[in-house]
């Protein structure tokens, strides 16, 4: 009683009425029926105020249970018929919050495969660009080596060409010499 007083101070009535038919029960074990209906209609009383719908159900079901004791069945049957239409809005509740869930973590997952792959193409561009700029940086440097090769080729045929006409001016004037011997 001092716990269901403190919480109404702070308006906190979803455990009010929980403590209401925990109340119920606890006249009910003891025999007095009485006692325990008044607080199962003043926690029905009090869900119904604040739209606490499985506090409704519950309060409903306990008091279909009080009159079923009681012999009064007609009252009986009405609070359980109302327990049933109010689990059932509940359980609705839940299957829709459930489904709700459900779709909000397949579009994250879906969000976040499409993360991944934007994550992997650039992944996949950037390794693309460095194997681009390598394979660039390679073909720099062997057209580099190519073309000192071929100045170094260049140079030696000029070499060669130059020690040549030498060879051919000094065999030209070893033959005129010769000649000029011969003639002589």
């Amino acid at each position: 009683n001092e716990a269901i007083r403190i919480l109404e101070e702070t308006q906190d009535y979803y455990p009010i009425c929980v403590y209401l038919i925990s109340m119920s029960d606890v006249y009910l074990n003891k025999g007095d029926d009485k006692i325990a209906l008044n607080y199962a209609i003043r926690s029905l009383h009090l869900a119904e105020l604040h739209g606490l719908k499985e506090q409704i159900s519950d309060a409903n079901l306990k008091l279909s249970k009080l009159y079923e004791k009681a012999g009064n069945l007609k009252p009986a049957l009405q609070y359980y018929q109302s327990h049933i239409a109010y689990r059932d809005s509940v359980n609705n509740i839940r299957s829709v919050q459930k489904m709700a869930d459900l779709r909000t973590d397949y579009e994250v997952s879906q969000k976040q495969v499409e993360v991944n792959l934007l994550n992997q193409q650039k992944r996949n561009q950037k390794n693309l660009l460095i194997s681009l700029g390598i394979i660039l940086g390679l073909t720099m440097v062997i057209l580099v080596i190519l073309f000192k090769t071929n100045q170094n080729k260049q140079k030696a045929y000029r070499i060669l060409n130059k020690q040549r006409q030498e060879t051919e001016k000094q065999k030209a004037k070893a033959e005129e010499a010769l000649n000029e011997l011969q003639v002589r």
